[in-house]
């Protein structure tokens, strides 16, 4: 349904995009299409019956989008656990900063900006990151990958699969402007 949804919106936004500009270029006669829809669309009950039903059903795939689109965002940001005592809902917010938290103490790492993925069988986390210093990248980002699923499967327990993706945006090497700053200004020294 959701695909069906999509490729209405699609042929609709086309089809209305050329119609507006062929309007405003002058290539289409506003006189004309209105002659053409009165001669040959409008003549009789069933293309008019036709052309509102699908009209109705145009206004009902939007309602049905926009619905889906408040309402499942909502519903996806919670992970639901089973256990034998009861249920446990914990917000994929909760996650994230979790991970934020645990990757902040490492010095390497100047910014941290997690963003979680549920999906059916697995969960996704991507880490983005900024670094402060040089390293090793592949036994810093296996050591990353480690910690974070290590924790998470503590956390939720092995039912779902969990894949960490780290995302590297820039290393910020200390430079010479850098080193200048961490000397203390003495007041009135040139006195």
């Amino acid at each position: 349904m959701r695909i069906l949804t999509a490729g209405m919106f699609i042929i609709v936004g086309i089809w209305a995009g050329f119609l507006c500009a062929g309007l405003a270029a002058g290539l289409i006669d506003a006189e004309i299409l209105a002659l053409y829809l009165n001669t040959y669309v409008l003549v009789d009950t069933y293309t008019r019956t036709s052309l509102g039903l699908v009209g109705i059903l145009l206004i009902l795939l939007c309602i049905r989008y926009i619905r889906v689109m408040l309402f499942q965002s909502k519903r996806d940001k919670s992970l639901l656990l089973e256990a034998p005592e009861g249920k446990v809902r914990i917000t994929l917010f909760a996650l994230e900063d979790l991970i934020r938290r645990m990757l902040d103490e490492r010095e390497e790492i100047v910014h941290v900006k997690p963003r979680i993925h549920v999906q059916k069988r697995s969960i996704e986390v991507v880490v983005r990151s900024n670094l402060a210093q040089e390293v090793n990248l592949m036994e810093f980002t296996s050591d990353i990958q480690r910690q974070v699923k290590d924790r998470l499967q503590n956390l939720l327990g092995e039912e779902k699969e969990i894949n960490v993706l780290v995302n590297i945006r820039k290393v910020s090497l200390p430079g010479k402007k850098m080193e200048e700053k961490e000397e203390p200004e003495v007041p009135f020294r040139n006195y």
